[in-house]
């Protein structure tokens, strides 16, 4: 009976030690450039009417998927794992910053040569 009780309790051990932490299907920069689009989602919609938010949001959803290539649960999967590790949160929303910055940017250099024509 002690045999089999060891031989359980190591079947045990090994399946709770050799269980490994989810992974990301995507690179960091992948994961930023979806994060930093949904920013943007996010700005726009809050700028419409109450009554459009909605609507609107499955709109925004969808065509995030389509320009992504990924579905909404494998993006909200992706955004899930990296709120439970703050360190590649951290490093991706540093990218996320720098590319949100970099577009505004651009918009601004649009907007003033537009207003010189």
């Amino acid at each position: 009976m002690n045999i089999l009780r060891s031989i359980v309790i190591s079947i045990i051990a090994i399946s709770f030690f050799s269980c490994e932490e989810e992974k990301s299907n995507l690179t960091d920069e992948e994961l930023a450039t979806i994060v930093a689009d949904m920013h943007i989602t996010e700005n726009a919609i809050g700028r419409h009417d109450l009554s459009l938010r909605d609507s609107l949001s499955v709109i925004y959803l969808e065509k995030l998927e389509e320009i992504h290539g990924i579905s909404k649960e494998e993006m909200k999967r992706e955004v899930e794992l990296m709120m439970d590790n703050p360190k590649r949160q951290s490093e991706i929303y540093g990218i996320v910053i720098r590319r949100l910055q970099a577009i505004e940017k651009e918009v601004k250099e649009e907007n003033k040569s537009k207003d010189k024509d």
